[in-house]
């Protein structure tokens, strides 16, 4: 099983040239350190947002990390790894949109499904388009189909468009 790469987890000198290929532009980085970064692109992308802390009394930081996983980010799902927690969230940051997916399976075999099919969103948009009004109808609704009885019951409906009376 794999665990989550992070930077913090490579040597110290390997995230020293991270750091040195990362500070030149990348219009101006030779093919063998654009090739050096791609190959090490999971551990530039993922990200820990919170660890399991529930009985750890040591402090925890990026170099000295202990518990499970509940909140991580990156640009590929960490499927089958270990050190997640059952339930954590893992949001994957790459498509369209904030996908967020839960491990459903254990601490050492992740399993991640997806949360809901909605879209996630911060804003809530106003609209400008007026408001439909109730419109009573007590005329015969015609219809396309190949129906023999018409309705002839009143109904009420909405409708943004104004009613006419029956000729």
């Amino acid at each position: 099983m794999s665990s989550f790469e992070l930077k913090s987890d490579l040597p110290k000198s390997t995230q020293e040239e991270i750091d040195r290929i990362e500070a030149i532009t990348s219009t101006s980085r030779t093919t063998s350190e654009s090739n050096f970064l791609t190959a090490l692109t999971p551990y530039l992308t993922n990200a820990v947002l919170r660890y399991r802390t529930q009985g750890i009394t040591s402090p925890q930081t990026p170099d000295n990390h202990s518990g499970d996983i509940l909140e991580a980010e990156g640009e590929t799902l960490p499927s089958g790894y270990t050190g997640f927690s059952k339930g954590a969230r893992f949001y994957k940051v790459d498509d369209s949109g904030m996908i967020i997916y839960h491990n459903t399976g254990s601490t050492t075999n992740a399993v991640w499904s997806k949360l809901g099919q909605q879209v996630v969103s911060s804003s809530i948009s106003l609209s400008a388009s007026p408001s439909a009004s109730q419109s009573p109808s007590s005329s015969a609704s015609p219809s396309a189909s190949p129906s023999a009885t018409p309705s002839s019951s009143p109904s009420s409906s909405f409708s943004p468009s104004p009613s006419f009376p029956e000729i």
